[in-house]
């Protein structure tokens, strides 16, 4: 294909340059990323019915299933994806939003109608995340909303647990 040997050689060379480029870079941006002082600061919304919504977590092998139950009259809506949080400082209680893979794991969201008395499923596995999760307080976060006389009503659900060191 090519005639002169440098000419192959220099391409090999921006080749194997670029990909080890790349790679450093995706490591620092891990790295970066694996303190969670670095994570987003998540706000809640102080919208939480606790009465009219159960979200519970349970651990189970290489995932965690958080169980959306709607105690309403009515059906609510949910999307499929949720959030991860860590309690980051206790006495400020600042949470931050646990960074997610961009591709692996990833399955698109979908709307789930969840009716009335009637629950959902909500997965997290460790292929979503970016990082691996220190010990710590976590909450799972999920939107719900419903239509009520032609106005949104939109509010937070989460579900906290614990991980404890090994």
């Amino acid at each position: 294909m090519f005639r002169n040997r440098s000419t192959k050689q220099q391409l090999i060379v921006v080749t194997v340059s670029m990909f080890a480029i790349f790679a450093i870079a995706q490591l620092a941006g891990r790295l970066t990323m694996s303190s969670p002082r670095n994570w987003e600061i998540r706000e809640f919304n102080i919208e939480y019915a606790s009465n009219s919504i159960d979200f519970v977590v349970e651990a189970h092998p290489n995932q965690l299933v958080a169980t959306l139950t709607n105690n309403h009259d009515y059906r609510i809506q949910v999307w499929s994806n949720i959030a991860l949080a860590k309690l980051t400082d206790p006495n400020s209680n600042e949470w931050r939003t646990v960074p997610f893979n961009d591709v692996a794991g990833y399955v698109a969201p979908r709307l789930v109608h969840v009716p009335s008395m009637g629950s959902t499923e909500l997965i997290l596995s460790p292929e979503m995340l970016s990082v691996n999760l220190p010990s710590g307080q976590y909450r799972i976060i999920a939107e719900v909303w419903h239509d009520d006389n032609e106005q949104r009503i939109n509010s937070q659900v989460w579900a906290e647990f614990e991980l404890l060191d090994e």
